[in-house]
């Protein structure tokens, strides 16, 4: 995997694989746009010190944003 924005067939084969892995990939803004209202009722977690996230688990993926 380079460090670009993976397509949707790329993360599928990731997701058929078969030893499970984990994997954090960036998405475009447009994407984001499908859970902006999902995340709007999540709280905001601190990672570390200076940085809060917001979690939301969906169909066995865990989306993150920062």
């Amino acid at each position: 995997m380079d460090r670009s924005i993976p397509t949707e067939e790329a993360l599928e084969k990731l997701r058929q694989r078969e030893m499970p892995m984990r994997y954090l990939v960036g998405t475009l803004k447009g994407r984001l746009s499908r859970l902006e209202k999902a995340f709007l009722q999540q709280p905001w977690e601190q990672a570390r010190e200076e940085v809060a996230v917001k979690l939301l688990e969906r169909e066995g993926e865990i989306n993150i944003l920062r």
